[in-house]
């Protein structure tokens, strides 16, 4: 990187900053994000921006998450589509929200690249940004999307402080600074906690060169004012729990059942290719390849170095254990800033070239696959919907499908029943400690009918096989579909 270059200043930046960026980020979740975006009129295949949807649609009716309705995944995610669904009633306010989002996720890429760039080619590199992120952004609305302003501005305070650091030797990281990214660990835990771990690594690396360098007094204020930013976050989260006596079971959802879920995941990483290992995980990938081209070229591990292969190797480590989704892969996004500003040097060209070329790729066959959702309706919920027309009079006040796609209940426009509201023996495969509160769920709810899939595993081995035989009865079934559909006896 150019340490010469002049960082960001507002009579330097085009005038036309702001109205660029919101207008590529239109037209970017516009084409990607197929879960809400008015393009897609059709129900989509993303069961978890389903789940985030409804929970989030009926929180802001007045549900309680994990009370009323309950998913593996922190708060933070179901209040941001029950603030769209309050707007607007519908998924357009998501929408909405997310064009937000990526605005500003663009600028703090633009402002990182500032670092380096001159304004015009750091904002043709940041609108490029979208190349790589095209790939994971998988159908939108993830918990990952809404974390990207805060981990790229996080990210460019901290490289902030890098440069300082190399120009001055100045160890000291504003407790500003300290505090937005207290707030964005905050975010992070409120979703998912890996999501954090890019961050989490580098800041350990800041605070490493704080004790080596003795500097005591600010390593103090930094832990003391991100502990502050953090406290922003969690204290409004924990008060509206505790209020409303769902403390525990938010906390155990946020924080317990994923990390069992991830311990008894079974997808390998490479199931679907080395190349979409390589491509999900692109960012964290290529600043390892520059953190250990760096070392072995100034055969020393600079602070440059310690905190590129501290930000590239956490993630890489967990995404290896993990189930090998594309969109984990948002969480190491920010990275690709320094990515850019590294590659630009005379020594990384040909690298430069690889990087784009391997972005455009992937991009291609997204668009392709995207080209395909323009004209395409989830064929399982479909299905569920003819087959659920072709029955008796539903009463979609008192329903609950099991082990179907969540997408059902958008096509439906029916509130879940029970809590425990999609693919529930899935989810007690994978957090066996949840199987007598699903069942619970069944034996003391009031559930008048219940739609059951055995496509993925068979009736017999159901979790609530015996609840079903003893308080229901058949009402119709489609051996070919494998559908069955059950009322209260």
């Amino acid at each position: 990187m150019n340490d010469k270059a002049q960082q960001s200043t507002p009579q330097h930046d085009p005038r036309w900053l702001w109205p660029s960026l919101l207008l590529v980020a239109v037209g970017f979740v516009t084409f990607f994000s197929y879960t809400t975006s008015p393009l897609y009129p059709g129900i989509g295949d993303s069961p978890d921006s389903a789940m985030f949807q409804i929970i989030g649609r009926y929180w802001s009716q007045g549900d309680i998450p994990y009370q009323s309705l309950w998913d593996l995944k922190g708060p933070y995610i179901f209040l941001v589509n029950a603030l769209g669904y309050a707007m607007t009633g519908t998924r357009t306010g998501v929408f909405l929200i997310q064009v937000v989002f990526l605005t500003l996720t663009l600028f703090f890429t633009y402002i990182t690249l500032r670092l380096a760039l001159r304004p015009r080619g750091a904002l043709l590199w940041c609108i490029a940004s979208l190349l790589p992120l095209s790939y994971i952004y998988e159908g939108g609305n993830l918990t990952e999307e809404y974390l990207l302003p805060f981990l790229s501005l996080s990210f460019y305070l901290i490289l902030r402080w890098l440069v300082r650091f190399e120009r001055t030797a100045e160890v000291n990281h504003p407790s500003i600074d300290a505090a937005v990214e207290g707030v964005t660990f905050a975010l992070c835990l409120f979703s998912r906690l890996t999501n954090a771990l890019s961050l989490c690594a580098a800041i350990v690396v800041i605070l490493v060169v704080m004790v080596k360098k003795r500097q005591f007094a600010f390593f103090l204020k930094y832990l003391m004012s991100f502990f502050l930013g953090f406290l922003l976050i969690t204290i409004p989260f924990v008060s509206f729990f505790s209020f409303h006596g769902a403390l525990s079971d938010m906390l155990k959802a946020t924080l317990v059942f994923p990390f069992q879920y991830a311990v008894n995941a079974t997808q390998d990483i490479f199931d679907a290719g080395v190349h979409h290992f390589v491509l999900s995980y692109f960012c964290a990938i290529v600043l390892l390849v520059i953190a250990v081209t760096r070392i072995l070229r100034m055969k020393t591990i600079t602070v440059r170095s310690s905190l590129y292969l501290a930000a590239s190797v956490c993630p890489l480590l967990w995404f290896c254990h993990s189930n090998g989704y594309a969109h984990y892969g948002m969480t190491v996004f920010p990275l690709y800033a320094i990515i850019v500003m590294e590659l630009g040097q005379r020594d990384f060209k040909p690298v430069l070239a690889i990087f784009v070329a391997a972005t455009i790729i992937g991009c291609g066959s997204k668009v392709l696959y995207m080209c395909k959702m323009l004209h395409w309706n989830n064929p399982d919920v479909a299905q569920c919907g003819l087959f659920l027309s072709q029955a008796p009079r539903v009463d979609y006040s008192s329903f609950v499908a099991y082990n179907v796609d969540p997408n059902i209940y958008l096509y439906l426009d029916a509130r879940p029943a029970v809590p425990f509201f999609c693919l529930q023996d899935f989810v007690v495969s994978r957090i066996p400690s949840l199987r007598d509160s699903l069942r619970n769920t069944f034996i003391n709810g009031k559930v008048k009918w219940i739609l059951v899939s055995y496509a993925q595993r068979p009736m017999q081995q159901m979790v609530v096989i015996d609840i079903l035989k003893q308080d229901y009865k058949v009402e119709k079934e489609d051996v070919n579909s494998k559908l069955v559909l059950f009322s209260k006896k």
